[in-house]
């Protein structure tokens, strides 16, 4: 289940960041954009760490659980950038894609026990 969510996630979040702005209409819901990205980087870095500790495929290490998702953050930008969607880069969103990183991997430390945080 949890890949399954993980997958969902995924591609909700590449398609909110990376379709034109216009494709989404207006709502006062996008003036909170950067709590936007803060809560989609945060529940995506969690559920990437959730499902590396349920696959038990990795030794779970958080601070390179939190290298990805801001990694992935970064990855997102540079593709509005690159990309001809009439989308711009932003390194306040990169700011809080990577406090949600961090938000997500400080809730793993707290749901996964702690012999299990290396």
């Amino acid at each position: 289940m949890i890949p399954v969510l993980f997958g969902i996630l995924t591609l909700a979040v590449l398609f909110l960041t990376l379709v034109p702005a216009g494709t989404l209409g207006s709502s006062v819901i996008w003036s909170f954009d950067k709590v936007g990205h803060f809560l989609m980087f945060g529940s995506w870095t969690f559920l990437l760490g959730l499902y590396l500790y349920v696959a038990n495929s990795y030794t779970l290490n958080l601070f390179t659980i939190f290298f990805i998702g801001v990694s992935f953050g970064i990855f997102v930008e540079l593709l509005q950038y690159l990309l001809p969607f009439q989308r711009s880069a932003d390194l306040f969103d990169i700011a809080f894609d990577s406090i949600g990183s961090l938000f997500g991997v400080l809730f793993l430390r707290y749901v996964i026990p702690e012999t299990e945080n290396e």
